[in-house]
C-alpha cells in the first residue's frame, strides 16, 4: 500500500515539474524588411522560423506589402530565421532568447542585400519560396509551409495574399465574393455549394499549392467573374505511398473527419481523399417589440436552430505508359443533407394594450443536395522540348439538389390559419470537352486552345395549401416547371513574352453562347443566341418578355472586346508595375 502510495505521489510531482518546466507558447517575434540599397520595404519575402543548427522550419510566413512580418504563438526559447526571395541574397538573422520577461523580439528594420547575378541563370539550393508572382497570378506552395502537415484547407487559405477568411468562415478575394474555386484548372462540382465546408475538412497536406488569379486570362471562359482560386493538388511522387488521417472536434457542436492517401508503383498512381462534418447549431433566440405613433405595437418572440451533415470523396487514377504520356481519370461525389425549424410567436395590441391579433408561425425545412464529377485527360510532352505540351481532357459534372419546406401560421386570436408546403427539386448537367497546345519559343510561350461547354438545367417548384379535410391541394399559379440549357464554343489563343525583368502577356478569346429556356407551366418557350461573346467585361442586357403569365427570360452579355493585353514584370517582384 506504501509503495503504491508513494508511486502515485511520485507520478504528481514528475507531472507538476513537467507542467511547470514546459515553456509557455504565448512568445512572438516581429520585424520589418527593406531592400538595402533602395531602403524601400520588401514584400512577399519568404520568412522561415527555425531552431538554431536545424535546417527544418517550425513555421513560415511572408512579408506584407509594408515589409513586415510576425510569428506569434511560440514557445519561449531560442530561434533563428532564415530570409529567403527572388533576387536577394539569403540572410540567416539569429532571434535573442524568448524568455518570460522578454517574451516578444522586436529585429525592428532588416536590410537585404539584392543579388548581383539575379539576371542570369542561377541554381536554387534554399527552400523553396513561399509566394511566388508571375505576370498574371499569385502562387501560395503550400508544400513549403511547414505548417501544411497540422492544419487544414481552410486554416491555408488565411495565409494567402488577396484572400481572407472572416469569423464565419466565409471567403473572400479582394474584398469581394464574386469568384471561381478551380481544382487543377478545372470545375469541380465539390465547390459549387459551401466550399468553405469543404476546405474545412480537407487537410492542407493533399494540396500543391494555391493560385490567385485576379485577372484570369483567355483560357478561362468570360462569364464576368472577379477572380479565379484555384487548388492543385499533388499528381507525381516516387514510388511508396503516404496518408494522413485528420480529426476535429469544435464549440458548438461541430465534428468532422478526413483522410488522404496516395500511391505510387512504377507508371501507375493513385491518390484518395475523404471529408465528413456534422453541426448541429444552439437554439438561437430572437426578440423583437416595434411601437407605432398611436401607441399601437407589435411584438415577436422567435427561436430556431439548425443541423446538417456534409461529407465528400475523390480520387484520381493515373498511368504514366512512359516519360512522355500520361493518362489520368479522377471520380469525385460529395452530398450534404440537414434540416431546421423556426418557431415565431406574434401579437399585435392596440393604443390602449387590447389584444387586437395573434398567431405563431412555424418553418421547417429539410434540404439535400449531391454532385459528382468524372473526368478524364491525357498529355502528351514533345521530346524535343519538355515545356510543349498538348492536352485533351473530358469532364461530365452532375448535381440535383431539394428542398421541403413547410410553413404554418396556427391561428390563436382573430387570424386564419393557413398551412401551406413548398417542394423546389433541381437538376443539372454540364458536359466539357477541351484541347489544350503549349508551344515555347526560346524564353517565349505560345498557347492554343479550344473548348466546348454543354449544360442542361431543370427544376421543379410546387406549392401546396392544406384543405379543410387533411389533403394539401398544389396551387398551380404559384408552381412552376423550369428547363434551360446553355452551349458554349470558345476557341482562344495567348502569348507570353520574357525581356530580362519585364514580361507581356496577351491573349485573346472568340467565344459563342447559345442559350435556350422553357417554362413548361406557361406552356411558353424561349431561344436566344448571343454572338460574340468574348473576354472580361460583364454588362447586363435587357430582359425580354414571353408569352404567358409572369414568364421572363433574361441573360447576360459580354461587350465584343476580344483581345486582352497586360503587361507587368516578373523579377524582382518588387519592381513589377501593376
Amino acid at each position: 500500500m506504501k509503495n503504491a502510495l508513494l508511486l502515485v505521489l511520485l507520478c504528481i510531482f514528475c507531472f507538476t515539474s513537467a507542467s511547470a518546466q514546459t515553456p509557455a507558447a504565448n512568445a512572438s517575434v516581429k520585424g520589418i524588411l527593406l531592400d538595402s540599397a533602395k531602403k524601400e520595404a520588401l514584400p512577399y519575402v519568404t520568412v522561415l522560423l527555425r531552431e538554431p543548427g536545424k535546417d527544418q522550419p517550425l513555421k513560415s510566413t511572408f512579408s506584407t506589402d509594408n515589409g513586415s512580418f510576425e510569428f506569434t504563438g511560440l514557445a519561449l526559447g531560442t530561434y533563428e530565421i532564415l530570409l529567403t526571395s527572388v533576387g536577394f541574397k539569403n540572410k540567416t538573422i539569429a532571434v535573442p532568447e524568448l524568455t518570460s520577461t522578454h517574451p516578444t523580439a522586436n529585429l525592428g528594420k532588416i536590410f537585404i542585400v539584392s543579388s548581383a547575378n539575379h539576371l542570369k541563370e542561377v541554381q536554387v539550393t534554399a527552400d523553396k519560396l513561399l509566394i511566388v508572382q508571375d505576370i498574371d497570378k499569385l502562387t501560395y506552395n503550400v508544400e513549403a509551409d511547414p505548417e501544411n502537415q497540422t492544419m487544414t484547407a481552410l486554416d491555408m487559405l488565411r495565409k494567402v495574399p488577396m484572400l481572407t477568411v472572416d469569423a464565419e468562415d466565409n471567403i473572400q478575394l479582394n474584398g469581394s465574393s464574386s469568384y471561381r474555386i478551380l481544382v487543377n484548372g478545372k470545375n469541380s462540382s465539390l465547390f459549387v455549394r459551401n466550399p468553405k465546408d469543404v476546405f474545412k475538412s480537407m487537410p492542407a497536406n493533399s494540396i500543391k499549392s494555391i493560385e490567385v488569379i485576379t485577372n484570369p486570362p483567355a483560357k478561362y471562359e468570360a462569364e464576368g467573374v472577379g477572380g479565379i482560386i484555384n487548388i492543385i493538388t499533388h499528381k507525381k511522387g516516387l514510388n511508396g505511398y503516404n496518408g494522413s488521417i485528420n480529426g476535429g472536434v469544435g464549440h458548438p457542436q461541430t465534428a468532422s473527419a478526413s483522410g488522404y492517401l496516395t500511391a505510387k508503383h512504377n507508371k501507375f498512381g493513385i491518390s484518395s481523399y475523404y471529408g465528413n462534418q456534422f453541426y448541429n447549431n444552439p437554439t438561437n433566440r430572437s426578440y423583437s417589440l416595434r411601437r407605432e405613433p398611436s401607441a399601437a405595437q407589435l411584438e415577436q418572440i422567435g427561436t430556431s436552430n439548425n443541423e446538417g451533415h456534409f461529407q465528400y470523396f475523390s480520387t484520381e487514377l493515373s498511368f504514366e505508359p512512359d516519360s512522355l504520356n500520361l493518362i489520368t481519370a479522377n471520380y469525385s461525389f460529395n452530398r450534404s443533407q440537414g434540416e431546421g425549424i423556426s418557431m415565431l410567436n406574434v401579437e399585435r395590441l392596440s393604443g390602449s394594450h387590447v389584444l387586437e391579433q395573434a398567431y405563431t408561425r412555424l418553418n421547417s425545412n429539410n434540404f439535400n443536395w449531391s454532385g459528382s464529377d468524372l473526368g478524364l485527360d491525357y498529355q502528351h510532352t514533345f521530346k524535343r522540348n519538355k515545356e510543349q505540351l498538348l492536352t485533351l481532357s473530358y469532364r461530365l459534372n452532375q448535381s440535383g439538389d431539394g428542398n421541403l419546406a413547410g410553413i404554418d401560421n396556427e391561428a390563436i386570436f382573430n387570424y386564419t390559419s393557413i398551412f401551406s408546403t413548398t417542394d423546389n427539386v433541381g437538376k443539372s448537367k454540364e458536359q466539357t470537352i477541351q484541347a489544350d497546345y503549349v508551344h515555347p519559343i526560346k524564353k517565349q510561350t505560345l498557347e492554343f486552345g479550344i473548348k466546348t461547354i454543354l449544360r442542361d438545367n431543370s427544376s421543379d417548384y410546387y406549392y401546396r395549401i392544406r384543405q379543410e379535410q387533411g389533403e394539401y391541394l398544389e396551387v398551380p399559379e404559384l408552381s412552376n416547371s423550369f428547363e434551360y440549357s446553355q452551349d458554349i464554343y470558345a476557341a482562344y489563343t495567348s502569348v507570353s513574352l520574357r525581356k530580362d525583368k519585364w514580361g507581356l502577356k496577351l491573349g485573346a478569346r472568340l467565344e459563342e453562347t447559345r442559350v435556350a429556356a422553357n417554362f413548361e407551366t406557361s406552356r411558353s418557350r424561349a431561344s436566344l443566341k448571343i454572338w460574340p461573346r468574348s473576354k472580361f467585361r460583364t454588362h447586363s442586357a435587357s430582359s425580354g418578355q414571353a408569352s404567358g403569365t409572369s414568364t421572363r427570360i433574361s441573360t447576360s452579355s459580354i461587350l465584343p472586346t476580344s483581345a486582352m493585353a497586360t503587361l507587368t514584370c516578373s523579377l524582382p517582384p518588387t519592381m513589377c508595375l501593376h
